[in-house]
């Protein structure tokens, strides 16, 4: 008995160091993505700059988290200290939690990482990340492998560095956010104050997961926040905490109830500018902070320097109409912090990617339009860091590009961004 269990102790032993061997030689292989020459030109750029954007032209493909983790590593042994991800703010409390600790217990309270608590009412995703069952479960089987090797290499990079994980989004799962803020909302049902025990009341999740009801009564509560008087309840940091918490939690259901209910595509354009809002809010409470230098991870249509030069190319009645963006999060900082930022994008020429809302199957494959930048790229062998400027001085100013699998983007690419980070090909998580 004692030998079996000395077996099996060893075999686990072995498994684990074999993982960990895994997970090591994928972190180095994402280290060797950059060459000299490649970092010899973000040294020239990056001097002087308290933010780096690095642009997607898709969340879901592996390649994306390679070359992120390849530039996070070279810019963290040169002072850069937050990571700020396009994930759910309150949310990414438990992975920076977990890349701080390397205590996987905080990955499994993570909404966006696939958890769900068994008190939570079942809600009904109708709209913009609607999919079938099938497709969701496969979707986040692979999503939490693909970021378990992503928040493992930020673990192994920020042990000898510095570094803080930051969510800069809206709040996906709707439940996370009940779950910061009813302790604090709970407690004002104690107060003398009419009004905080009315916030009390209203600043609870619905019993059958109704977001419109949420969002109604989360619009009271923030008509009452200035009304409720509670020195008897919190104290000055802790009231602040509230309102931080509460912001977030209304800001988040508002978009929630709009994108999960089928909404039309006015609706749609209009809460995601609001929620480009939230991500302003945050982004510019963490660059309150001098000592910040933070890397933006995030997709390319968020991360536009110029909201008017990325134009959507759509198809209406037989009629090809470029589209305006909405207010993006890279043009308002680009408008406050202009000579603070250097902007690189990842683009592909082809592959997979593995969307909540590939049709059939995931992966999905996608291949970039003949007449697109990434297939000039392609043809003339380029590969890593490009300079935009050769790029337009090569191929013209309005160029077009790939975005999200099938769509397309055109506009003039050097008032996107500052630099590309090309490769031939993606594959799907």
């Amino acid at each position: 008995m004692y030998l079996v269990k000395k077996i099996i102790i060893i075999f686990i032993a072995l498994c684990l160091n074999s993982c960990s061997n895994v997970n090591k030689n994928k972190i180095e292989l994402a280290n060797n993505i950059l060459s000299t020459k490649d970092k010899h030109l973000i040294d020239k750029m990056v001097i002087d700059k308290r933010m780096v954007f690095l642009g997607e032209p898709d969340h879901w493909i592996k390649e994306k988290g390679n070359y992120q983790l390849a530039i996070i590593k070279y810019l963290a042994s040169k002072g850069f200290n937050i990571i700020a991800n396009e994930r759910s703010h309150l949310d990414s409390k438990y992975i920076d939690s977990y890349i701080q600790t390397g205590d996987k217990k905080f990955l499994k309270r993570c909404g966006e990482c696939g958890y769900k608590d068994k008190k939570w009412p079942k809600r009904s995703i109708k709209g913009t990340l609607a999919a079938s069952t099938n497709i969701q479960r496969e979707y986040i089987r692979r999503m939490r492998k693909n970021d378990h090797f992503f928040f493992d290499a930020l673990n192994t990079i920020n042990k000898s560095n510095e570094l803080t994980y930051v969510g800069y989004d809206v709040d996906k799962v709707a439940d996370i956010l009940f779950d910061y803020l009813e302790p604090l909302s709970s407690r004002l049902s104690k107060s003398k104050n009419h009004n905080c025990q009315r916030i009390s009341k209203l600043a609870q999740r619905s019993s059958n997961g109704n977001l419109v009801e949420e969002s109604n009564n989360l619009k009271k509560v923030k008509a009452l926040l200035n009304k409720c008087i509670s020195k008897d309840i919190f104290s000055e940091d802790e009231k602040q905490k509230f309102k931080k918490v509460f912001n977030q939690t209304y800001e988040s259901i508002k978009f929630a109830e709009v994108a999960f209910n089928n909404p039309s595509n006015q609706e749609l354009m209009s809460a995601y500018t609001e929620r480009e809002f939230t991500m302003y809010r945050i982004m510019n409470e963490l660059l309150s902070d001098v000592r910040n230098k933070v890397i933006i991870l995030g997709h390319n249509a968020h991360l536009s320097f110029d909201e008017k030069e990325y134009r959507r190319i759509s198809k209406i009645k037989d009629k090809t109409i470029e589209v305006p963006n909405w207010k993006t999060l890279g043009s308002f900082l680009r408008n406050n912090y202009r000579s603070e930022i250097l902007s690189i994008w990842m683009l592909a020429f082809e592959g997979t990617h593995s969307a909540p809302f590939c049709q059939n199957n995931i992966p999905c494959k996608f291949s970039s339009p003949l007449d697109s930048i990434e297939s000039k790229l392609n043809k003339d062998n380029y590969t890593g860091l490009i300079p935009v400027s050769l790029i337009t001085k090569r191929y013209g100013k309005k160029l077009l590009w790939r975005e999200n699998g099938i769509n397309t983007v055109t506009g003039n690419l050097e008032k996107c961004t500052d630099l590309i980070f090309y490769s031939k090909k993606n594959t799907g998580f």
